[in-house]
């Protein structure tokens, strides 16, 4: 008898064991990741389920934004298939700051889903925080995750494709005054400025990163009739970050109307994710010498002419 309730203890012990968190629950959800509705909307009604093995898509806001701009991406990203999130972040903090807690919310989705395909898709800032995020470059550990290793690189579990979207890569020089304002601006502008060190210092991508760099050309552009023009296309350009880029385009659109025209995504824009998420990028080494000219000189990296001259 003592025998048999040995055996059935160890029998619940193990079971218990079984139905544990770490073998009974969904991969866990990091931090700054958030779900998004039926429709592409931001939402805060639970968190999202990040399945082991399924194709994700993490989109990246800028600064300032309105997320509803955000909505017609996140849509097409799940028509094609993909488990869209989004990651949100104090757009008034240091851009490394961020960046680092990108880096560890990609590396814990690694770790823990193994995506079958990931994707990060930034816009405007977000375009800055997302490439930093995936360089070789050492960054703070967020204070919510105090267990990652001081400067410890991304480590990928396997490729991941970056694509930006009229990202100011050149920073701002107004944004060079936030170092005499004695603290008073918010501090991403001591990031944002074209003198600042995160401007100047992209850092080289990490092994296994592809990206696609969009620009835009939003000179004259308008949206629901306001001017749409926030970048100009010389601060869209970043000597490392467009040498480092697989494929650099240029399309012809304003700041937001290259990712929410008319509740749409531009065709020419839909056009170039298909391009990067199917792997029909040109060859680079082929396509360099046929940079386009611009009025400050050449543009380095691939400039593919689309949605306009």
């Amino acid at each position: 008898m003592p025998h048999r309730r040995t055996s059935a203890w160890i029998l619940l012990l193990a079971l218990s064991a079984w139905a544990s968190p770490a073998h009974s629950q969904e991969p866990s959800v990091p931090a700054g990741i958030r779900s998004v509705d039926s429709a592409g909307r931001l939402t805060s009604k639970g968190a999202p389920r990040i399945a082991r093995g399924r194709k994700l898509a993490v989109v990246v806001h800028g600064i300032n934004p309105d997320h509803a701009d955000l909505d017609p991406l996140s849509r097409d990203l799940a028509r094609r298939g993909y488990t869209v999130v989004r990651f949100v972040y104090d757009d008034s903090e240091r851009l490394h700051r961020s960046a680092a807690r990108l880096r560890s919310a990609l590396a814990q989705i690694q770790r823990e889903s193994r995506p079958g395909q990931l994707r990060v898709v930034a816009h405007s800032m977000g375009g800055l925080v997302a490439r930093r995020a995936l360089t070789k470059d050492p960054l703070p550990s967020p204070p919510e995750s105090p267990e990652a290793s001081q400067g410890r690189v991304l480590a990928l579990a396997g490729p991941l494709t970056l694509v930006t979207i009229a990202s100011p890569f050149g920073g701002f020089w107004p944004a060079n005054l936030s170092r005499a304002d004695f603290g008073k601006g918010p501090p991403v502008f001591r990031d944002l400025g074209n003198w600042a060190k995160f401007i100047r210092k992209p850092g080289e991508l990490a092994s296994g990163v592809t990206h696609v760099k969009v620009e835009t050309k939003e000179k004259g552009k308008r949206l629901s009739g306001k001017s749409d023009k926030s970048v100009r296309l010389r601060r869209q350009k970043q000597k490392t970050v467009d040498k480092g880029a697989r494929v650099v385009y240029r399309v012809d659109r304003g700041h937001v109307g290259s990712i929410n025209q008319g509740g749409r995504v531009p065709e020419e824009i839909r056009s170039i994710l298909t391009r990067a998420f199917r792997g029909r990028l040109p060859p680079k080494s082929k396509a360099l010498p046929a940079a386009a000219k611009t009025r400050r000189g050449s543009s380095r990296g691939i400039v593919g002419r689309l949605g306009g001259r």
